[in-house]
C-alpha cells in the first residue's frame, strides 16, 4: 500500500504438514517472514521497472522434496499496518479485509485477485521461472477447503483455515520444486507490485487507525496502539441488507465522533 516506513511487521508459518502419495515427501518445517516480503522477486524474479514504493524483500525458498499428489497445510499468525499514507489498518495474515486485491503479474510470476488484502500469500515454483506471466489467479473464496494453484501462480494462503478453523489444503503441482511466501502489494493492492516499504508495526503512532479484530478486543490485539474505528465482526447482519457485513464502531464520545467528522482532532482519544 502507500507510505514511507522501514519498521517491519512479521507474520509467522508452520507448516503443519506436507504429505504425498509418497511417504518419503512428507515434510514439515516454519518461518518467521518480514511482511515487507515481495512475492513477486521470488526464484530470482526481478524488476523491469523502477518501483515507486519499495521493492521489498526477496523471499527465502523452501525446496521440495520430489513427489506426486503432494498436499500442503499450514497455520500462520502475526499482524502487520498497511497505511495509504492518511490512514493505516492493521492486517493478520488473511488481512485487513480493507478491499480488493488486484495486482498484475510480474516476469515468471502471475499476479492474483482476491476479495481481500494484505493477506499472506504463498508461491510454488519449479527449476527455472517459467518463460512467460502465468495467468492471473483469480481467488473468490477465501474459506474455500482446497486450492490447485499453478506453477508460477500466486495464491491466498491467509492463516491456513476456514472461518470455521477447519484447516485448508492447498495441492501442489507435480513440477514444484520450491515453496515461496510473502505478500502481494501495490498502490491500493493494485496494479505493478510495488510500495512494499509501508508494511509495518510500531510506527506512525499518531494515525488515525482503522483495526480489525472479531475475536478480541483490540487491546489484546494489539495492545498500546490507539485506534479509531474497530471492525468487531465480518459477517454481521443490518436490518434491511440481505448479506452478512462488516460492523464497525467508532472509539469515542459523540462529542469526539463530531470533532472527527470536522478534521479537528486525529485521534479518537483526543479531547
Amino acid at each position: 500500500m502507500r507510505s514511507r516506513s522501514r519498521w517491519s511487521s512479521l507474520f509467522t508459518v508452520g507448516f503443519a504438514s506436507l504429505v504425498a502419495v509418497n511417504a518419503a515427501a512428507a515434510q514439515s518445517g516454519s518461518l518467521v517472514m518480514d511482511t515487507r516480503t515481495n512475492i513477486f522477486l521470488s526464484g530470482g524474479n526481478s524488476y523491469d521497472f523502477t518501483p515507486v514504493g519499495g521493492a521489498g524483500l526477496t523471499p527465502t525458498g523452501f525446496a521440495l522434496t520430489a513427489g506426486t499428489g503432494r498436499v500442503l497445510s499450514l497455520q500462520a499468525f502475526g499482524s502487520s499496518f498497511f497505511c495509504s499514507g492518511t490512514f493505516c489498518l492493521a492486517a493478520t495474515p488473511d488481512g485487513p479485509a480493507a478491499g480488493n486485491t488486484n495486482i498484475l503479474g510480474m516476469g515468471g510470476i502471475g499476479g492474483i485477485q482476491a476479495p481481500t488484502s494484505g493477506f499472506l500469500a504463498a508461491l510454488f515454483l519449479g527449476p527455472t521461472l517459467p518463460a512467460s506471466t502465468p495467468t492471473q489467479n483469480v481467488i473468490t473464496d477465501i474459506d474455500a477447503l482446497s486450492y490447485a494453484p499453478g506453477i508460477g501462480q500466486v495464491f491466498f494462503v491467509g492463516n491456513g483455515s476456514t472461518a470455521a478453523n477447519v484447516m485448508q489444503q492447498f495441492l501442489v503441482p507435480d513440477g514444484a520444486t520450491h515453496l515461496y511466501f510473502g505478500i502481494a502489494d501495490g498502490f491500493t493492492f493494485a496494479g505493478l507490485p510495488d510500495f512494499y516499504d509501508d508494511n509495518l508495526k510500531g510506527e506512525f503512532k499518531n494515525y488515525p487507525f482503522w483495526l480489525r479484530s472479531v475475536a478480541a478486543h483490540p487491546s489484546k490485539r494489539y495492545p498500546g496502539r490507539d485506534f479509531v474505528f474497530w471492525q468487531y465482526s465480518g459477517s454481521g447482519l443490518s436490518q434491511g441488507v440481505n448479506e452478512k457485513i462488516d460492523l464497525n464502531v467508532f472509539n469515542g464520545t459523540e462529542k469526539q465522533w463530531w470533532a472527527w467528522v470536522s478534521g479537528a482532532t486525529s485521534m479518537a482519544s483526543a479531547d
